[in-house]
């Protein structure tokens, strides 16, 4: 549900917040762009870095390539009639 909601709005980085029910259910309470996290959150934070550094990695490269093959195209002669 959390990443299905960050796709929906194109985040590539999110926080989204869920509130847990007794009997096991769950609703999407919020999806931030923006997301947080405390210090005192030890155990957690290096494995948020090291998956924001992936996703923010992966993502330049595809904007290099995409930026790449525009500019290839762009210089491609044009055809005269």
């Amino acid at each position: 549900m959390a990443v299905e909601a960050s796709t929906v709005l194109a985040l590539d980085i999110a926080g989204v917040d869920l509130l847990f029910a007794a009997d096991g259910a769950y609703t999407l309470c919020e999806v931030n762009a923006v997301p947080g996290w405390r210090p005192a959150m030890t155990t957690v934070a290096p494995a948020i870095t090291a998956c924001v550094n992936r996703r923010l990695t992966a993502r330049d490269s595809t904007v290099r390539r995409s930026s790449t093959a525009r500019q290839d195209l762009s210089r491609r002669p044009t055809a005269t009639y």
